[in-house]
């Protein structure tokens, strides 16, 4: 009994990243909503500024949980692993002024 409900915890790891991911996303939008209005009278160069700036911990806080919770390994630089292995690339960057740009190859 209580090795099934560790096995099936272990591959219900992905549930908690998902959950936090999609339970902070509201709160990073009514941020941004509220800087919206609150900077629709200050220079653009201000709202820019916060703008780029809770885009960049969001990211950061999705790359924390990739890279540390569930185990997936970034490789930037270095030799490629031995091993034949299949894999799905998204990436995306923001564009001043123009949003998000996404990326999808896969492999």
């Amino acid at each position: 009994m209580l090795l099934s409900v560790l096995l099936h915890t272990y591959s219900m790891r992905y549930v908690l990243p998902a959950a936090v991911m999609l339970g902070t996303a509201p709160t990073y939008i009514l941020a941004w909503g509220a800087w919206r209005l609150f900077s629709a009278l200050l220079p653009a160069r201000f709202y820019h500024q916060v703008d780029d700036r809770l885009y960049t911990i969001y990211q950061s806080m999705v790359l924390f949980f990739f890279e540390n919770y569930t185990g997936v390994q970034v490789i930037l630089y270095g030799d490629l692993p031995k091993s034949k292995e299949n894999v799905v690339y998204i990436s995306n960057y923001q564009v001043k002024g123009r949003g998000v740009n996404w990326r999808l190859a896969g492999a």
